[in-house]
């Protein structure tokens, strides 16, 4: 298969696997049972009740598992390295058999490059990182706040 952006994207999914599915666990695990017992009680199908009461109240926990195993898989060099490989040429939109550039690897590697432009540009990799995160953390919060305010109308 040789390097790849779908051997990385595999790999990172599987990193974060761990995370969501605590995070999920937790989150139903906090579903109060008088919600479900309520739903039973009404005689509403259990479908219904998991994708509309249960997955609804949920959704904020979920959602915060997601964000960060998003945030550790956005941080990740080591694992891109051996999967995806770094290419400083622009992406061909293959999958298969052609390595990609990824934000982490100019941080790590010009970091200690003696040069100042080096260092600079390296400086720049980690701002933009941080902005993209604080971005992705924005929007977790917006549809967490969305769906709060629906389950409570």
């Amino acid at each position: 298969m040789g390097f790849s952006l779908l051997a990385g994207v595999l790999t990172l999914s599987v990193l974060g696997i761990p995370y969501i599915a605590k995070a999920t666990e937790s989150a139903l695990g906090q579903v109060p049972t008088s919600y479900r017992e309520g739903a039973e009680a009404l005689g509403l199908p259990a479908g219904w009740t998991l994708r509309k009461i249960v997955l609804k109240s949920a959704l904020p926990g979920i959602v915060t598992g997601m964000l960060v195993a998003l945030a550790l898989a956005v941080g990740e060099t080591a694992p891109m390295l051996y999967t995806a490989g770094w290419s400083d040429s622009l992406p061909t939109g293959k999958l298969t058999d052609s390595p990609v550039g990824y934000l982490t690897y100019p941080i790590w590697t010009f970091y200690n490059q003696p040069s100042k432009t080096a260092r600079d540009l390296s400086y720049d990799a980690a701002f933009l990182l941080i902005v993209l995160l604080l971005l992705l953390i924005a929007i977790g919060r917006l549809i967490t706040g969305v769906s709060r305010r629906h389950s409570e109308s």
